[in-house]
């Protein structure tokens, strides 16, 4: 059986028209956890560091504060660095989780309640994470050697967590499958990233447009763009997610 990508497509956009609902719930959920993690996390943690830093504590010694100046900054970097990626890691883990669990119900005809989606999702959120930040960690240093190395990797991995929530396997087998995968439909995942990277654009455009009048600390305005932007991953692991149902089938026929 060929995957036909342009059924593929129709398929998919059909599939979140009859569950529009849902995942606009499971958009808006995932924004608010998200956006709880970065303001208790990122906001406090972070601004608490720094209150409680060398300087501010010894900056009536002015030459002992020069001297040690690029030590402290450099670890401050270092740490904020190190948070962020977890950070980035462990949002990305709980949206893709989360939109793969509710994807996975939905075409098992289970109930799809807030307690199916979490219980599902929380089952995979581990594997996923560390998959998120091994991921991050290859991308950025293929994007330090140089832009189109990164940028390929980034394209190679996109798999990857639909192949590790499938197939329930370590991560390295959802990479090496993943660059497996992409690198024989590099077409199809790279027109998938390119219509996600379009949809997200419109979509930002489109809600920062309607939200002019808000200011962008406001946690309304917060919550709704982060929604919007989850949206559009929706989009784009709903494709996925059928692609790769329909390459796992392919291969099962032709092995029996």
């Amino acid at each position: 059986m060929s995957v036909q990508k342009t059924q593929l497509f129709k398929d998919a956009f059909y599939f979140l028209r009859t569950n529009f609902t849902i995942f606009l719930i499971v958009s808006i959920l995932t924004s608010s956890v998200i956006i709880e993690l970065h303001n208790y996390i990122i906001l406090k943690f972070i601004s608490d560091t720094y209150h409680d830093s060398y300087f501010t504590k010894n900056n009536d010694n002015f030459p002992e504060v020069t001297d040690s100046f690029f030590f402290k900054t450099k670890l401050h970097f270092i740490i904020i660095f190190i948070i962020k990626l977890v950070l980035h890691s462990l949002y990305n883990a709980i949206l893709i989780g989360t939109i793969l669990s509710t994807i996975y119900l939905i075409c098992k005809e289970k109930h799809c309640s807030f307690f199916s989606i979490t219980e599902k999702s929380t089952s995979i959120l581990l594997p996923l994470f560390m998959l998120q930040v091994l991921n991050h960690m290859l991308i950025a240093l293929g994007t330090m050697i140089f832009m189109l190395p990164g940028m390929i990797l980034q394209l190679l991995l996109l798999l990857s967590p639909v192949i590790l929530f499938f197939n329930k396997k370590n991560i390295f087998y959802s990479i090496k499958n993943s660059i497996f995968i992409s690198k024989n439909h590099i077409f199809f995942i790279i027109f998938s990233n390119m219509l996600f990277s379009y949809i997200k654009i419109y979509i930002s455009l489109i809600v920062s447009t309607l939200l002019s009048d808000f200011n962008d600390s406001n946690n309304i305005y917060l919550l709704i763009m982060h929604s919007a932007n989850n949206f559009s991953y929706i989009i784009l692991y709903i494709i996925l997610y059928r692609f790769y149902s329909l390459q796992k089938l392919d291969t099962e026929s032709k092995n029996n």
